[in-house]
C-alpha cells in the first residue's frame, strides 16, 4: 500500500542460556562458539524481543519495571535503545 509505513521487528536468535546467578546470564551460540554474559536487563530485552517492534520492546520493559522518576524513565530508555543496539550489532538478535 503506497505511503504505509512498517515498522521493522526484532527476532531473537535461538541460543542455549543458562542462569548463573540471581542477576547473570550466559548465553551461548553453539554454531560460532560465541559466549554472551548478560545482566537482567539485557537478558529480558533478548528474551521478549521476538516480533516486537523495537520502541514496543522498551515500552513493555519500562511498564514492567514501573518506573515513576521521568529521570529514571529516560536513562533506562537509553540504556534499552544502547543493549538492543549492542546485541543487534553481536548477532544475537535481528530485525525482520
Amino acid at each position: 500500500m503506497e505511503g504505509e509505513f512498517v515498522m521493522s521487528k526484532l527476532y531473537k536468535k535461538d541460543f542455549k542460556w543458562d542462569r548463573l546467578d540471581e542477576n547473570t546470564y550466559l548465553v551461548t551460540d553453539e554454531e560460532t562458539h560465541d559466549i554472551h554474559i548478560l545482566n537482567e536487563t539485557a537478558f529480558w530485552l533478548y528474551d521478549k524481543c521476538n516480533d516486537k517492534e523495537k520502541n514496543e520492546l522498551i515500552k513493555d520493559f519500562l511498564k514492567e519495571c514501573r518506573f515513576d522518576d521521568s529521570t529514571m524513565i529516560s536513562e533506562a530508555k537509553k540504556d534499552c535503545e544502547e543493549i538492543i543496539e549492542e546485541m543487534i550489532r553481536l548477532n544475537m538478535i535481528y530485525i525482520k
